[in-house]
């Protein structure tokens, strides 16, 4: 036979290593004596579920149970319970992990490059959206009427401070203020207020030169604070204290409407981030791992223990009393009628079996045949079968009746059945290409996300960000007693005009131009750390050694 010798074997009920031993029947029996005893004339015995019990017996099983789970594993239907890592999978991962560092620290520099680069453009956007003046002029005066305003330090450098300190905040304290509600209220309150210093620094409204606010700037109801409060009402009646709390909710409103448009502005770009990545090019072997794990699932579950002995002649007319509760596809049914199991109540002990199907059942189980001490180490057959039974007997009663079949009680023929999902599928798999998934790998589409996204959001944005701004502004500009002249009233389409839309998208693209160059320098550094796996395995150069000591610090 072939190398399945043993899995049909055991799919028959017996082992091929178990020798046919026949009863002592001496003349008192009937027999033909001791010629067909063993030549050793030992006795064989036999459990109470009629399966043979010698110390012989219960090794070559587990062994076969092991031959069965390792060609399980070879197939691909198995999987080692712990898997070993050799040299090849350790130095693939100590190449990931170094990509994966290198790409981090990219992805830093491109953040804080476009932010530098864009930095003053973006003041210049703010303008227009935000003053009268930067509409009626051209695209390129627009800058040369910033720089008559500010210096050129402070048109590319206002609001650089407190932009870099909340940013700093949110790296470092951002973990503790997703765990702690009121922390996270607290962090939200403070980097607002500094959000709104920057923009104040950004447009002209505040000095450059001081570079971080003061305390008070916090306290509403300061004098320096974007939230207005009111005095104390004189008399604390009901009309007056009313009043004073509808004014307070009418001066706190343009700071709140500052905070829910940075939440749009941010979740309408998370969106579209989204959105964008799953259309970009970028190594994924989501697809070929999820086909791989579909295909390695065994197309049937294993029948039950029970489904496949051959039951004893003690047992068969209990076993014809019951009826299986699980009649699947994977347990085929036999006549129509559903697989029949034997009851949980054990037969009588049998000493001496008396025919072949008394020998009891060699199936391969961890459970049944395995010891204490290698339950771990043996597991329980993964194969599935189909299982029916024998090809009815025909007895002929008479030349002139009709036939009647019957069944061979204990008899059962399987049939060792090719799932769909075979070896040769699996190796098709694991032959297509796979591909590095890391940080170094995904840069150049986690950073065009940003040049793709955050153009569309600031234009969508652009009439709420029009009605907030001038809402926020002009009290705080009045407080400090500069003029209004110059400003929009507060409304969604102000500085929407002709030459004003002009400017509006003659910036975005400017922006969208400078983030460009950014992502592709820095994607050229990115592809410049890129090695090969014959690279890799040269000595490593310092530079590595450093960045794989960084990353197991960091482990």
């Amino acid at each position: 036979m072939t190398i399945h010798e043993p899995l049909t074997s055991a799919a028959l009920g017996r082992s091929p290593y178990d020798e046919v031993i026949f009863p002592d029947s001496g003349p008192d029996n009937g027999g033909e004596g001791s010629s067909r005893t063993h030549r050793d004339r030992y006795q064989q015995l036999y459990d109470e579920r009629g399966r043979p019990i010698n110390p012989e017996t219960r090794r070559i099983n587990k062994d076969v149970v092991r031959s069965h789970n390792e060609v399980m594993a070879v197939i691909g239907v198995a999987e080692p319970e712990h898997g070993t890592q050799d040299d090849g999978d350790l130095n693939h991962r100590k190449h990931n992990q170094y990509e994966e560092v290198i790409g981090r620290r990219l992805l830093h520099f491109g953040g804080l490059v476009e932010t530098a680069c864009i930095w003053g453009v973006n003041g210049v956007r703010q303008r227009i959206l935000l003053y009268k003046s930067y509409a009626r002029v051209s695209f390129l005066q627009t800058f040369q009427l910033a720089r008559g305003e500010q210096s050129l330090g402070a048109q590319f450098f206002a609001g650089f401070p407190t932009f870099a300190l909340s940013t700093w905040m949110e790296h470092h304290f951002g973990q503790q203020a997703r765990d702690n509600k009121w922390f996270n209220a607290g962090m939200m309150y403070i980097r607002l207020h500094l959000a709104a210093y920057t923009f104040f620094q950004r447009n002209g409204i505040l000095s450059p030169t001081n570079f971080l606010p003061s305390w008070r700037f916090f306290i509403p109801g300061s004098s320096v604070s974007p939230i207005i409060i009111p005095q104390y009402p004189s008399s604390f009646t009901g009309k007056g204290l009313l009043n004073w709390i509808g004014a307070v909710v009418v001066g706190a409103m343009p700071f709140v409407g500052f905070y829910f448009y940075t939440e749009v502005y941010n979740s309408l770009a998370r969106q579209l981030r989204i959105a964008i990545w799953t259309q970009l090019p970028r190594p994924s072997n989501f697809a070929r791992n999820k086909a791989i794990s579909e295909a390695s699932q065994p197309a049937a579950v294993a029948v039950t223990r029970a489904a496949l002995q051959p039951v004893p002649p003690a047992v068969t007319q209990a076993a014809s009393q019951a009826t299986s509760a699980n009649n699947s596809p994977t347990q085929p049914s036999t006549s129509g009628t559903g697989t029949q199991t034997p009851t949980d109540t054990p037969p009588q002990r049998q000493n001496t079996p008396n025919n072949a199907a008394a020998r009891g059942s060699s199936h391969l189980s961890a459970d049944d045949f395995a010891s204490d001490d290698e339950d771990v180490e043996v597991s329980a057959t993964l194969i599935s079968f189909d299982v029916e039974s024998a090809e009815p007997v025909v007895e002929e009663s008479s030349p002139t009746t009709t036939a009647t079949t019957a069944r061979t009680p204990g008899v059962w023929s399987a049939e060792l059945r090719p799932t769909v999902n075979d070896a040769s599928r699996l190796a098709q798999l694991k032959n297509e290409p796979t591909y590095r998934e890391n940080m170094l790998r995904r840069l150049p589409a986690t950073l065009a996300t940003d040049v793709f996204a955050c153009g569309p959001a600031r234009l969508l944005t652009a009439p709420m960000a029009v009605l907030v701004w001038t809402r926020l502004c002009r009290p705080y500009m009045a407080r400090l007693g500069m003029s209004l002249a110059d400003v929009y009233e507060p409304s969604l389409f102000g500085p929407f005009t002709r030459q004003g839309l002009l400017n509006l998208l003659g910036t975005e693209l400017m922006l969208v131009n400078i983030l460009g160059h950014v992502w592709g320098l820095v994607t050229f550094i990115a592809y410049r750390h890129k090695l090969s796996d014959e690279e890799w395995d040269k000595p490593p150069t310092e530079e590595e050694e450093r960045v794989l000591a960084s990353q197991e610090v960091l482990d």
